[in-house]
């Protein structure tokens, strides 16, 4: 559970879900200890009621917080709202997924072998719960780009941005499965947008930077790989990069 020096840490989404989140496992944990342990142990009727009746009332608060996500959902306009409010229903009505969520999210970064098919099968799990959670689609992405199927990676990524336009992550890894499927004019205008988005992200600027370097504009890889070196020079892909660019450039300079 968070503390409450925890949550004052965060703010926006990231404090909305972490609230939610503690809410929920606060007053679930209290439903299951009154359930399972307290009311088959109490021996006096008095206490056996009143423990059914704080069981009661712990459950009505839960679903209090569901009705509320639900008429943000039936209000909201914009998809980060939209977005906000169903992680947020989520979390209260199946804790069990978005725990799932979490993991998995966390596996598709490092895992492989069976451990990124239980990932995948996480997030396909979410979705089936709930098709709009952009999160989930945006983890079957990754568990596709791990496996080199691009296309996949592609389909993924691309309904994340139907859910919600313009997140930076979703098109920074949408331009980079096009840019392996060789789609390199889509994945020059994607990889800048998400380098726009995020300017102070070496990689997003790296990734730019050799999109259009493969594209065959020296002039703009070369402009934002020196971006993204100003923010890490130490970083071993835009190094990379910046070779091949060097190259690149001398062999553009030499006499036909």
């Amino acid at each position: 559970a968070k503390t409450s020096a925890d949550l004052k840490k965060l703010k926006g989404a990231a404090f909305d879900k972490a609230y939610v989140d503690n809410e929920v496992a606060y007053h679930q944990a209290v439903i299951d200890a009154v359930g399972k342990t307290l009311i088959p142990s109490a021996q006096n009727a008095a206490l056996k009621q009143a423990l059914v009746s704080t069981a009661r009332a712990f459950q009505g608060h839960l679903e209090h917080a569901k009705s509320e996500v639900d008429t943000l959902l039936a209000s909201a306009t914009g998809p980060d709202v939209i977005a906000r409010a169903r992680r947020l229903r989520l979390g209260i009505e199946r804790p069990d997924l978005e725990d799932d969520l979490e993991r998995a999210g966390r596996a598709a970064l490092t895992a492989e072998g069976r451990a990124l098919d239980e990932a995948r099968s996480a997030f396909e799990r979410v979705v089936a719960f709930d098709a709009a959670v952009w999160e989930a689609h945006f983890g079957l992405g990754l568990v596709a780009r791990k496996r080199d199927d691009h296309p996949a990676a592609a389909t993924a990524f691309r309904r994340v941005l139907e859910l919600v336009p313009e997140q930076p992550d979703a098109l920074h890894e949408l331009g980079v499965a096009l840019l392996a499927s060789g789609s390199d004019g889509d994945a020059v205008r994607l990889l800048d947008q998400a380098a726009t988005l995020r300017p102070h992200d070496a990689a997003y600027l790296a990734d730019a930077g050799f999109a259009h370097l493969r594209a065959g504009d020296l002039r703009a890889a070369r402009d934002r790989l020196r971006l993204a070196t100003a923010i890490d020079a130490a970083d071993p892909l835009t190094r990379a990069y910046l070779e091949e660019l060097e190259h690149a450039e001398a062999a553009s300079a030499r006499p036909n």
